[in-house]
């Protein structure tokens, strides 16, 4: 089954916590749905929950080397095993390469001006990766009372991952925000720390492309 799939979920402890509606494959908490107070609802946000970082490379180095400020430095080299499915339905493993600098996994992605070139290379930090919220928001969110108690739960937990969320109490109060997880780069900073294709990426996608040499010092999240 896809994990993209919801599964109906009913989660109950007597007397303690009651809470039913959906779940994607795979988590223990309810992703929508109700108690006795307060129903919720999800649509997917369109903040950008990343940051891509651009890397000088030497030119006279490996294609693995790039540049930080304190330094030049290799990047991390890991070996996963992906089970694929042949042209004639049979499954094998397959081995793949990734690599990652100490904010992320390196894409190669020509098209959308971010390559694995001579100059440079590009990394994604996510904002999401680095937590281990979610679920906890998500089981805090089912005791909630009224919208506004569900808001408090989302705030005080910060684990929502990449939705809006939209609901409506006994009280007839309704709710619509996005109190979702992203990366903490404020105007100033993207406009010191933006790259040359930084730049156009900000323009092109409104989503700021940063100097990874400084990624771990004037170029790093707030």
């Amino acid at each position: 089954m896809s994990p993209e799939h919801f599964t109906q979920q009913h989660l109950t402890i007597p007397g303690t916590y009651d809470v039913a509606g959906a779940s994607l494959v795979g988590s223990p908490a309810v992703n929508i749905g109700f108690n006795d107070d307060v129903a919720w609802s999800h649509t997917v946000s369109t903040a950008y929950r990343f940051t891509p970082y651009e890397y000088l490379t030497p030119v006279a180095a490996s294609p693995t080397t790039y540049l930080t400020d304190a330094g030049p430095a290799e990047l991390d080299h890991r070996e996963v095993e992906v089970v694929v499915k042949g042209q004639d339905g049979t499954l094998e493993t397959v081995t793949e390469d990734v690599y990652r600098t100490a904010e992320g996994y390196v894409i190669d992605a020509p098209d959308l001006l971010m390559p694995w070139g001579l100059a440079s290379l590009w990394a994604i930090r996510d904002a999401n990766a680095e937590h281990l919220r979610t679920i906890d928001t998500f089981l805090d969110m089912g005791k909630a009372t009224d919208v506004e108690d569900l808001l408090r739960r989302q705030d005080r937990a910060a684990g929502m991952p990449w939705v809006n969320t939209t609901a409506a109490d006994r009280k007839g109060q309704v709710l619509y925000a996005d109190h979702s997880v992203v990366p903490h780069v404020t105007d100033e900073m993207a406009s010191t720390c933006m790259t040359v294709v930084g730049r156009v990426l900000n323009e092109v996608a409104g989503l700021p492309g940063l100097d990874g040499t400084r990624a771990g010092s004037s170029c790093a999240w707030g």
